[in-house]
C-alpha cells in the first residue's frame, strides 16, 4: 500500500496493510529501496490506479528525513493529461483531500474500539509538531524519544487519548504522562484554546519506557516516579522491562499505592546511601491489599553503614505477594510502622536475592502498628561487607509501644556470613529490640540452612536482645549449620525470651547432629525419717553438702518437714535447697549445646563442670542461659537456676547437671523431658545416679508403704513392713495437742510409726504432715502421740500408720 501524503512526511512509504498496525514493507524500508529517483506503480487504488511516483528525497534516512513522492506517469497519455489539469487545479484537490482526511479521522474514533486504523505517529514530539483533526480521539506512537543509532531508545511505544487540560489538572496527571499537540480540539470536537489539543497515556499495563526510561540513561528517576504516579491514578499495571544491565536512578523511586509491579530482569541500580531505593505498599496508614510485586534493587556501592539506606521500604500491605532481589543496603527490606500505624497481614515475601545487607529485614513498629501471620520463603540470605557495625541481624525487630509481631515464618532461607561482616553482638537469626508492651513476639525459621566464611573477630549472637519489655518466642530448625558452634545467645534480660533450636538434618553437617531426645522417668521417691532418695537419678541437698557434690539422699528440713514423696511420679521438694535431675557429658568442650524442653517451662537447677570436674559459673561468661535465670552461689557451690523451657550450654562446658527444682518456693517436680537440638550428642552419666540401697540410714521408716513391703541394702539389715492403715481425724486437734481422735484405730499399737496430715499448707493442695511414733495403746479411737503436733488438723485430715520391722 502506497502512503505519500501524510501530515508528517517522514511516514510516507510502502507498507504492509493490516488489521492493527501497518508496518513498512519488506522491500521498501531502507534508503537505498527508497532513494531518490526510485518508481513505484499503483496497480489500484480509487485516486491513483495506474499511476506512477517517483521518490523525491535522496539517501533519505528513514523514520527521521521527510519522505516525499511525486507523479512520475501514468499508464497512457489521457491519464498523463488529467494528471496535469489535476496539478493547475491542486487548490481543488487539496480541498477534496482534506475532505477524504476528515472522514477517515472521524472512522478513528471507532477505531479507538476495533483497535485499527489509529494515526501512528513516530514518537512524542513528531505527534507534538502536528494538527490532528478534530475527529481523531486517539493515537499511537511508534517510541517515545527515538535515537535511531541508539537501539535502547526505540521502545517506549504507546496509546494515547483526547482529554481536555481540566480533566489532566483535575486528575493529577504527571506531566510525562501527556503532551498537546498543535492543534487546540477538545475530545468532543470543539476548539478551546486553553485547554484543547492536549492527549493523555492511555494504557492499562503502563511500561516505564513508555515515560521515556531506557537502559542506559544516565537517571531514570523522573520517568519512574512518574509511572508510578500514573498507575497510581488508574490503577494500571505497572512494568518495568526486562534489560540486560540496570536502570540506573539518581534518587528514590516512590511506588506506593501500585497493586501490580512487574519488574522481573530489570534491576533498579543507584547510589542510595542515606535513602531509600524504592517505596512500596501503602502510603500513610492506607493498606495495599492482594497486590503482586516484583523489585530487583541494588545500591551501587554494594554495601553501607549510613542509616537510613534501605532497599524496599514498605508501607501496609495485606494478602499480597512478592518478589524481592536487595543488595548492599543497610537495611534491605524495611518495615516501616513508626511513621504511620499500620499493619502487615498475611504476606508471602519470596526472596530470590538478600546480598550484603547490614540487616535483611528490619521490622521498625511503634504505636499500634502489628506484622502477623507473614512468610518469608526461600532465597540466599548473604553477608560478606567486610564492615563491623553494632546493633545488626538477619531479621532485627524494633518494638515500642503496643507493637507486636506474631507467627512470622522464615522458610528455608540459605544463610550466610562472613567472619569479618559481623560487629559485635551480630545476630545470626533476630537481634530485638522489644520495647513493646505485647507479649505476642513469634519468629520461627524453618528448613534453615547456615554457613560461616573466614574467622570472627566478634562471636556472634544466635538470639540478641538489647532490652524486653514483653515476652518474645524464637523457634530455629535447621537443615544443616557450619561455623556457629559457640554462637551465643545474649541478653539482659533473659527471663522474657523463650528459644527453642533444632538441627533436624538426617545425617551430621558441619559438627551438627540429629535432635535427640532424653526422657525423664517418673521419680520413685522412697521416704525416710527426714530423708528422702530417689534411685535413678541424681540429687543435690543443701543439708548434706549443698551442691559440692550429688548427695545419696534428701533431707525435708529439720522443723518443716515440706519436702517428702507424693506419689504420681512426683516429688514435693523445699526452695532452693534441693534439685533432682541427671548429669551430661558433653562430646566436646568446642560447641554449645542446646536444649529444649518438652513439657513446658520448668524450675531447674543447672551446675556447670570443667574436663576436670571443677564447677564453672559467674557471668563472665554465663556458662548456662535460660530464661528467668541467675548466676547464684549456694550451698556448697555457684549454680544457675532458671525459670525456663531451655537451656544453652556454653562449649567450654565438659559436663553439666541439669534438675527440676523448687527455687521459688517448696515446689512440686517432676522429670524433665527435653531435646538436644544442637552439638554432638550428649551422655547421661549413670555413676552419679542413686539406687535405693542409699535410702537406709534410719531405723525409723515414714514411706507408709504397702503391707509386706521390704527394704534391703547391702552390708546393713533390711526392713520389712508388718502393719499398714490408712484412717482420718474424726475431730479437729489443735497446735500442741498430745492426742488425736481417729475415724478407725483398729490395730494400733504402741511404737507404730504415724503420719498426721496438718493444716499448714506447703503448695497448691498440699500440706505439712507431722511423723512421730504412737506412745502407749490407744483408749478407744484416741491415739497419744510421741511428739506434740506442731499445727492444728482439721477434722477429716488424713493419718496414715506403718510398723517396721528388722528383717
Amino acid at each position: 500500500m502506497l502512503v505519500k501524503d501524510q501530515n508528517d512526511a517522514r511516514l510516507n512509504g510502502i507498507y504492509t496493510a493490516s488489521q492493527g498496525f501497518w508496518y513498512r514493507a519488506a522491500d521498501a524500508r531502507t534508503s537505498r529501496t527508497m532513494q531518490k529517483g526510485t518508481t513505484v506503480h499503483v496497480q489500484e487504488g480509487a485516486v491513483s490506479a495506474g499511476f506512477v511516483y517517483a521518490f523525491q528525497t535522496l539517501a533519505p534516512a528513514v523514520g527521521r528525513d521527510d519522505i516525499a513522492l511525486a507523479f512520475f506517469s501514468s499508464d497512457d497519455l489521457v491519464g498523463d493529461a488529467t494528471a496535469a489539469v489535476r496539478d493547475e487545479l491542486a487548490g481543488v484537490i487539496a480541498e477534496a483531500e482534506r475532505a477524504r482526511d476528515l472522514a477517515q479521522q472521524y472512522a478513528a474514533d471507532a477505531a479507538m474500539v476495533s483497535g485499527v486504523n489509529v494515526p501512528i505517529y513516530v514518537s512524542v514530539a513528531a505527534a507534538a509538531g502536528a494538527a490532528i483533526a478534530a475527529g481523531v480521539k486517539a493515537i499511537r506512537t511508534q517510541f517515545y524519544a527515538p535515537v535511531f543509532n541508539a537501539p535502547a531508545t526505540l521502545v517506549g511505544g504507546a496509546t494515547y487519548a483526547r482529554m481536555s487540560l481540566a480533566a489532566i489538572t483535575a486528575g493529577g496527571y504527571p506531566a510525562l504522562a501527556y503532551f498537546r499537540s498543535t492543534d487546540r480540539f477538545m475530545p468532543d470536537g470543539t476548539v478551546d484554546a486553553g485547554s484543547g489539543g492536549y492527549w493523555v497515556l492511555r494504557e492499562s499495563v503502563a511500561s516505564a519506557t513508555m515515560l521515556g526510561a531506557y537502559e542506559g540513561l544516565v537517571d531514570n528517576a523522573a520517568a519512574l516516579n512518574a509511572l508510578g504516579s500514573y498507575c497510581r491514578i488508574t490503577s494500571a499495571a505497572l512494568v518495568l522491562p526486562a534489560v540486560a544491565t540496570y536502570y540506573m536512578v539518581g534518587s528514590s523511586i516512590d511506588w506506593r499505592d501500585v497493586g501490580e509491579i512487574n519488574g522481573k530482569g530489570a534491576l533498579i541500580r543507584g547510589a542510595f546511601d542515606g535513602l531509600s531505593a524504592v517505596r512500596v505498599g501503602g502510603a500513610g496508614a492506607n493498606i495495599l491489599r492482594r497486590a503482586k510485586i516484583w523489585l530487583e534493587v541494588q545500591n551501587t556501592s554494594d554495601k553501607s553503614i549510613i542509616a537510613n539506606t534501605r532497599g524496599v521500604h514498605f508501607g501496609g500491605m495485606a494478602e499480597s505477594k512478592l518478589w524481592l532481589h536487595v543488595r548492599g543496603f543497610d537495611e534491605g527490606l524495611y518495615f516501616d510502622g513508626v511513621a504511620n500505624n499500620t499493619n502487615w497481614v498475611s504476606n508471602e515475601f519470596n526472596i530470590l536475592t538478600l546480598y550484603n545487607n547490614g540487616s535483611h529485614v528490619h521490622c521498625d513498629l511503634a504505636g499500634s502498628s502489628y506484622f502477623v501471620n507473614c512468610q518469608f520463603r526461600g532465597g540466599t540470605w548473604y553477608i560478606g561487607t567486610n564492615q563491623k557495625v553494632i546493633g545488626r541481624g538477619t531479621v532485627k525487630l524494633t518494638l515500642a509501644g503496643t507493637a507486636a509481631i506474631e507467627e512470622v515464618l522464615i522458610d528455608g532461607p540459605q544463610m550466610g556470613i562472613d567472619g569479618a561482616s559481623a560487629g559485635v553482638g551480630h545476630a545470626i537469626f533476630v537481634l530485638a529490640t522489644l520495647g513493646s508492651t505485647s507479649n505476642l513476639t513469634t519468629v520461627f525459621f524453618r528448613n534453615a540452612r547456615i554457613e560461616t566464611y573466614g574467622a570472627f573477630t566478634n562471636t556472634p549472637a544466635l538470639i540478641n536482645v538489647p532490652s524486653a519489655t514483653g515476652f518474645a518466642s524464637f523457634n530455629i530448625d535447621l537443615l544443616s549449620a557450619s561455623g556457629i558452634d559457640d554462637a551465643n545467645i545474649v541478653s539482659p534480660d533473659l527471663k522474657r525470651i523463650f528459644v527453642t533450636l533444632r538441627d533436624i538434618s538426617n545425617r551430621p553437617t558441619g559438627g551438627a547432629n540429629l535432635v535427640r531426645r532424653f526422657e525423664g522417668a517418673k521419680f520413685f521417691p522412697i521416704q525416710a525419717e527426714g530423708r528422702i532418695t530417689v534411685p535413678g537419678v541424681v540429687l543435690y541437698d543443701s543439708a548434706t553438702g549443698g551442691y559440692a557434690a550429688p548427695s545419696p539422699f534428701l533431707t525435708n528440713g529439720v522443723t518443716a518437714r515440706t519436702s517428702r514423696a507424693n506419689g504420681d511420679g512426683q516429688l514435693l521438694v523445699s526452695s532452693s535447697g534441693q534439685a533432682v535431675g541427671h548429669i551430661y557429658k558433653k562430646a566436646n568442650t568446642t560447641q554449645a549445646a542446646f536444649l529444649s524442653f518438652l513439657n513446658g517451662s520448668r524450675p531447674v537447677t543447672v551446675v556447670c563442670f570443667d574436663a576436670s570436674g571443677g564447677v564453672l559459673s559467674g557471668n563472665t561468661p554465663y556458662y548456662a542461659k535460660g530464661s528467668n535465670g541467675q548466676s547464684i552461689v549456694r550451698t556448697g557451690a555457684a549454680v544457675y537456676e532458671f525459670s525456663t523451657n531451655w537451656l544453652w550450654i556454653h562449649p567450654s562446658v565438659a559436663s553439666f547437671f541439669v534438675g527440676a527444682s523448687g527455687w521459688i518456693g517448696a515446689a512440686i517436680i517432676e522429670g524433665i523431658d527435653f531435646e538436644q537440638g544442637f552439638a554432638a550428642p550428649m551422655q547421661r552419666q549413670r555413676d552419679f545416679e542413686t539406687d535405693i540401697s542409699r535410702l537406709c540410714y534410719s531405723a525409723n521408716m515414714e514411706s507408709y508403704l504397702p503391707l509386706g513391703a521390704t527394704i534391703e541394702r547391702n552390708g546393713f539389715p533390711g526392713y520389712r513392713n508388718t502393719f499398714l492403715l490408712k484412717t482420718a481425724l474424726s475431730t479437729a486437734s489443735l497446735s500442741g495437742a498430745t492426742t488425736i481422735d481417729v475415724v478407725n484405730a483398729s490395730g494400733i499399737a504402741s511404737g507404730d510409726r504415724i503420719g498426721i496430715e496438718i493444716d499448714t499448707v506447703i503448695i497448691g493442695a498440699e500440706r505439712q504432715w507431722h511423723n512421730t511414733t504412737v506412745n502407749g495403746a490407744p483408749v478407744g479411737n484416741t491415739v497419744t502421740l510421741a511428739a506434740v503436733l506442731p499445727a492444728p488438723a482439721a477434722s477429716g485430715r488424713a493419718v496414715r500408720l506403718n510398723r517396721w520391722v528388722t528383717r
